[in-house]
């Protein structure tokens, strides 16, 4: 009865990861820790753009905590 199609589109069955998924997805690709699980699990969900939002705040924070910790072992050194 009605003139629009049926809806086959498998993207709103499928679950969205979880911020801390996300969060853990890349922190493991950061540092290369990746079980053969996780490895198969990790790209079938999830928006492209989270994982890259993503990828540039953990690196970002990374540099700033290395940063800190170079900075505190130079001024006690001194």
């Amino acid at each position: 009865m009605s003139d629009q199609p049926p809806n086959n589109d498998d993207t709103e069955t499928q679950t969205k990861p979880k911020p801390l998924k996300i969060l853990r997805n890349i922190a493991a690709a950061a540092f290369g820790v990746r079980s053969r699980k996780d490895l198969n699990e990790s790209g079938d969900a999830g928006k492209f753009r989270h994982y890259v939002i993503g990828a540039i705040c953990f690196v970002g924070l990374f540099l700033l905590i290395v940063n800190g910790v170079v900075r505190l072992v130079l001024s006690q050194s001194s």
